[in-house]
């Protein structure tokens, strides 16, 4: 595995019309798989059911993603439906857009929101990863500060996470975690 060094989001006011439903839609929301949204719905997400439908507010879960990471970050990360990342600020205006290779998912923030981490893979098959790496940035700079590529691939979904102050960050599966220490 390597470590390279490298060089509030505004949403419209809850109501029925900007609600997402169904799991799929919440996933691709959270440019998370839809396991982890079940998990993160188990664990305090604000998702409700409407009859044998969940549903979701997204200024809801933008509100509920900044109280988990530990503090309210001054950027967020908007994906969905997106060829290349968008970073807002929290008036909703556009920051910059990322230009990434590959597909792009959110994998995570620090606890003290300062870090935060896309992962980048090429796929195969619907699940069968052939490459994945993690471009850490910060929050302040909004510009790459490393990338983790690990040197062995998951099975299925990588699992990430920071330590609280973004100084380090794991990536793996279940069964064999890697640490990396940050610059």
């Amino acid at each position: 595995m390597k470590v390279k060094p490298r060089g509030k989001s505004a949403t419209s006011p809850p109501n029925a019309s900007s609600d997402l439903r169904g799991w799929p839609a919440i996933a691709q929301f959270l440019s998370m798989p839809h396991s982890t949204a079940h998990r993160w719905a188990k664990e305090g997400m604000p998702v409700r059911r409407e009859g044998r439908n969940v549903v979701a507010n997204p200024e809801e879960l933008n509100q509920w993603l900044q109280r988990t990471s530990g503090e309210a970050a001054d950027v967020h990360v908007v994906a969905p439906g997106s060829e290349s990342p968008l970073i807002l600020d929290t008036r909703g205006n556009m920051v910059r857009t990322i230009s990434l290779e590959g597909a792009f998912s959110y994998a995570g923030v620090s606890q003290n929101g300062k870090r935060f981490a896309l992962q980048v893979a090429s796929f195969s098959g619907m699940h069968s990863l052939n490459h994945e790496r993690f471009v850490i940035y910060s929050v302040d700079s909004v510009e790459p500060i490393a990338e983790v590529t690990p040197d062995e691939l998951a099975e299925g979904q990588s699992w990430t996470a920071f330590s609280p102050d973004g100084s380090m960050f794991v990536v793996g599966s279940p069964l064999k975690l890697t640490l990396y220490r940050l610059p």
